[in-house]
């Protein structure tokens, strides 16, 4: 198996929106990918230089990172809008799009049904509702696939893979169960404060035996992997609760609330706020 068939998806949020045809938005970065499904209307919008069009029961894919504008083409347009991130991520390109094909817009068949049972669990006070979330996603992600199922005709598995950033996380199942004993705490455990030392007796290695082999397993050191579950944790939290920016710092490990900005805008390009101010006018 190539390792980039181990992606994995990062649930953030969904929501409903209804607008009006005043709605209208300027071109701005996304720092997430998104899915839309238009329940009702119609929209103009621009992605990177691409002009689309979208109408009811369409699925609209907009990756991370692109230059996105918009406006309402009709008296109403309502959608339902997933943000998530990937395990993968590289400049100039989508692995979505690149390797596994999916489409920009894409008509909608059976894929209203995800969408709804993920807007449900999210909405939920349960223990499992998150696994039912990742669940549909995934479910969801392979039916928009499956409308194109060769990918693009031009794919160079190859050219994308070189592509990929440092750290792409490879099969858990296959991962060192010493090093899944570190994951596994930190997933649970993230405002601890971390050293390499503290990790390592977690994992009970020695700390250069420890470092060497989580680099070898998940592609980066535990740093970078720590860092990145942390912005992840946080980037979720801002956009489906209402809690102080300095408190979610708090909650996913950072205690200097200035630090815990500039590591987010070193991972999102934007800062928390206006992360999270995006959530208000859709992107």
């Amino acid at each position: 198996m190539n390792t980039i068939d181990n992606i994995r998806f990062y649930f953030l949020s969904i929501h409903k929106f209804v607008f009006s045809r005043e709605w209208i938005g300027s071109r701005r970065m996304i720092p997430y990918s998104m899915f839309w499904y238009v329940e009702d209307g119609e929209a103009e919008l621009r992605i990177n230089k691409e002009k689309v069009k979208v109408y009811k029961d369409q699925i609209v894919y907009i990756p991370r990172g692109c230059r996105f504008s918009y406006s309402a083409a009709s008296s109403k347009f309502s959608i339902i809008d997933i943000r998530f991130m990937t395990s993968v991520y590289y400049e100039g390109g989508d692995v979505l799009e690149d390797y596994f094909g999916i489409r920009r817009v894409t008509d909608s068949e059976n894929e209203k049904l995800y969408f709804s049972h993920i807007y449900n669990w999210s909405n939920k006070e349960s223990h499992t509702n998150i696994f039912f979330i990742k669940g549909y996603m995934n479910l969801l992600i392979a039916s928009l696939c499956s409308h194109n199922p060769d990918g693009p005709a031009d794919r160079d598995i190859g050219r994308i893979s070189a592509n990929i950033n440092d750290g792409l996380i490879k099969n858990y199942d296959n991962v060192d169960t010493r090093i899944r004993s570190v994951l596994d705490y930190i997933a649970v455990h993230p405002s601890e404060r971390y050293t390499l030392e503290s990790m390592a007796e977690i994992a009970r290695l020695s700390k250069s035996r420890f470092r060497q082999l989580f680099k070898d397993q998940l592609g980066k050191s535990p740093k970078q992997y720590l860092r990145e579950i942390r912005m992840i944790m946080a980037a979720r939290l801002l956009l489906e609760t209402d809690d102080y920016i300095s408190g979610i710092g708090y909650q996913v490990g950072y205690e200097d609330p200035n630090y815990f900005a500039r590591e987010f805008k070193l991972s999102f390009g934007i800062t928390p706020k206006k992360y999270r101010e995006m959530k208000e006018i859709v992107i």
